[in-house]
């Protein structure tokens, strides 16, 4: 692992300020959604190994591999499914704090016809 920054300490460097402010801020709607993330996770596992296989093998993306922590899935490295994981996570986060917005918005009266 040569090198100052490595691919693993970048989505570190990246992710943990953003997951530290939106479980601070939005923790009640994080509890409340949790399975709706932890699907997330697995929607993430599911189009991981459904892309990333043919990309690699088209070359749509590369790695200096000498910035990974040396673990690959076929020919992907681990960095890239833990980074897509993680973008999981938040799109879900996000979701869900948008939708709980949405359901406050709502009126309980019902709407006449």
């Amino acid at each position: 692992m040569e090198g100052k920054l490595t691919y693993t300490l970048l989505n570190i460097k990246f992710f943990a300020p953003v997951y530290f402010v939106l479980l601070v801020i939005y923790w009640r709607e994080v509890k409340r959604n949790i399975t709706f993330i932890k699907w997330s996770i697995v929607f993430a596992i599911i189009a991981f190994f459904l892309v990333d296989p043919l990309a690699t093998a088209w070359n749509a993306w590369g790695y200096d591999y000498n910035k990974t922590l040396g673990i690959t899935i076929g020919k992907s490295v681990i960095e890239e499914l833990i980074w897509f994981i993680l973008v999981c996570i938040i799109l879900a986060i996000v979701v869900s704090i948008c939708a709980e917005k949405e359901e406050k918005k709502k009126k309980i009266i019902p709407p006449f016809f």
